[in-house]
């Protein structure tokens, strides 16, 4: 099931700015056997300021590919953008829940930005990983 908790740091404190997150993957769909490991920082301005939300990496060192994923691991999801000019923009109340819930159906339902260069632009240049590859 979905997990969400603080960090423990070396000296056995939580740090409640870092959350250490699960998604399970959605029953009946080809995500359905995965847990997803999520990392979620949270700003000190939260909950007025979104978290920033990374997929983690695979034992092999990859990240999920998928077109709402950065190529480090960053979850493009448009709640997660404090611009309110955006559907669904960031709100204090939505829940981290709620939050998890929108990951798990990102998953199944991608929703890339329309305007991908804007996007990098937005957030410093990151690339946003395709779903064809080029190869050589």
């Amino acid at each position: 099931g979905f997990v969400a908790r603080p960090r423990t740091t070396a000296d056995g404190t939580q740090d409640p700015y870092h959350w250490d997150c699960v998604v399970p993957g959605k029953k009946g769909t080809m995500w359905e056997r995965g847990n997803y490991p999520v990392h979620m920082s949270f700003p000190v301005d939260y909950p007025h300021e979104p978290p920033e939300c990374k997929f983690g990496k695979a034992p092999g060192g990859e990240v999920l590919f998928h077109p709402n994923v950065y190529s480090d691991g960053t979850i493009y999801l448009r709640k997660l953008s404090p611009d309110e000019r955006l559907a669904r923009a960031w709100t204090p109340e939505t829940t981290i829940k709620q939050l998890l819930l929108d990951i798990q159906a990102l998953l199944v339902h991608p929703r890339p930005p329309k305007d991908a260069g804007a996007l990098r632009r937005a957030h410093g240049h990151r690339h946003i990983r395709n779903t064809a590859c080029e190869c050589s």
